[in-house]
């Protein structure tokens, strides 16, 4: 099962109230997915920063999780035109 990570630009310099116009939809596993090196966990209402291609630092806020459709899935179409 994986879900939709829907991040938020949080509070950073130059928005002191966040953006919620910009942000990111990110795929990712649920459960069951390999362990990483560490044991984040991208959870509602949690933060990340992400390294932006300017060279800034924005921090991003989880603000919600919708399930995925296998036809949703890049790997999915990906393994069948492959097949």
């Amino acid at each position: 099962m994986s879900l939709t990570q829907v991040l938020r630009l949080a509070r950073n310099p130059g928005f002191p109230a966040g953006d919620d116009s910009q942000g990111y939809l990110i795929n990712a596993p649920l459960d069951g997915g390999e362990k990483g090196e560490s044991d984040d966990v991208l959870a509602l209402g949690s933060y990340i920063t992400i390294h932006e291609s300017d060279g800034r630092d924005l921090t991003y806020r989880v603000a919600q999780h919708k399930p995925v459709k296998q036809r949703d899935c890049c790997c999915s179409a990906k393994s069948k035109q492959e097949a």
